[in-house]
């Protein structure tokens, strides 16, 4: 998955963001459809991305497009045959990614994302060293905390919040003192989000946005 840079330059280079989304894309297409190709076919990209994007290379990106293949390799193990050499592969570069991506964390209270809160969650969901989710569920709560720090800055009450709810509302997974008080916020934005920026049908009168 190329993508030209700069645009118009005739010059393309791998976008590795896109290159971990569609991976996850063409995962899940290959199982729904039992297209067991598809599934190579996405074991022979990853082999491509780990060249391509090494550890002594993450620093190019943002925190939050190293969190999207973060998250984008946590739901591809869930996906694929778990004693496949695929699933390790993938298991160990998302466990490489998700050490280097707490630690930035970590480092700086400036930082969040809701594909890095997704991929926090997912961890903590699947952790087997008690240890591990202790941490993991460490991180889901400091999402929530900074979230609420920056939350006024997105003007939430008309913004459109699609992007953090998917961050969210995967945090409601692990329980806690304010987890009704999460609950509620996570159906508000949903509840502003339907009711704002939702696409009308046609109720017959030829002017509504449907039409």
């Amino acid at each position: 998955w190329m993508a030209e840079t700069p645009p118009g330059s005739g010059v393309f280079d791998i976008a590795i963001p896109l290159h971990a989304a569609a991976m996850l894309a063409v995962v899940q297409c290959g199982k729904a459809l039992g297209e067991r190709e598809m599934l190579r076919e996405t074991a022979s990209w990853f082999a491509a991305l780990e060249k391509a994007y090494p550890r002594n290379m993450w620093q190019m990106h943002t925190f939050h497009l190293n969190a999207v293949l973060w998250e984008s390799f946590r739901l591809i193990a869930r996906q694929v045959r778990g004693d496949s050499s695929f699933a390790k592969d993938v298991e160990a570069y998302a466990q490489d990614m998700e050490s280097y991506l707490e630690a930035a964390f970590n480092g700086d209270p400036r930082l969040w994302s809701f594909s890095a809160a997704h991929a926090a969650s997912l961890s903590w969901a699947t952790a087997k060293k008690a240890s591990r989710r202790k941490k993991l569920g460490s991180m889901i709560d400091e999402y929530w905390r900074r979230w609420v720090d920056i939350a006024p800055g997105f003007n939430i009450t008309v913004a459109y919040t699609c992007g953090p709810l998917q961050g969210l509302a995967p945090l409601l997974a692990k329980p806690g003192a304010d987890a009704s008080t999460h609950v509620i916020h996570v159906l508000k934005l949903a509840e502003k989000d339907v009711d704002l920026f939702q696409v009308l049908g046609d109720a017959g009168g030829g002017d509504g946005i449907g039409s």
